[in-house]
């Protein structure tokens, strides 16, 4: 019905996904790493230099957990694209800003999480 929008969609579709994709495993491989060293330094009982390297290893942590944010928030709106491609015409335009809004909804409350986190867990 509407052939240039769904060429659109599809074009943002790729791209989110293709997002999704690249965050996840950055997140991942950065966080195996990480883990890796760490359990490492526990086990041959180098406590201090666990410590150190805890903190030095700080930001790449806090890379890799904005990437894995990014990931899902890209992820969710990549499905919701995927419903307009599915169900086709007004009512898979309406079914995907119906499940954007949801998207939002969701956000919204994963928002209100990372931001007591910070008060309650790391702001003490």
């Amino acid at each position: 019905m509407f052939p240039v929008l769904q060429r659109a969609v599809f074009e943002a579709q790729m791209v989110l996904l293709m997002i999704a994709v690249l965050c996840s495993t950055y997140s991942m491989v950065m966080y195996l790493l990480i883990k890796i060293y760490a359990v490492t330094a526990l086990g041959v009982y180098k406590d201090v230099a666990y410590r150190a390297f805890t903190v030095a290893t700080g930001r790449y942590r806090s890379h890799a957990f904005w990437a894995l944010i990014a990931s899902i928030i890209t992820f969710l709106m990549a499905f919701a694209l995927n419903l307009y491609s599915k169900v086709k015409g007004k009512r898979g335009l309406l079914l995907s800003v119906f499940t954007m809004v949801l998207v939002y909804m969701v956000l919204l409350e994963g928002a209100g999480v990372l931001l007591s986190a910070d008060k309650h867990i790391f702001g003490a």
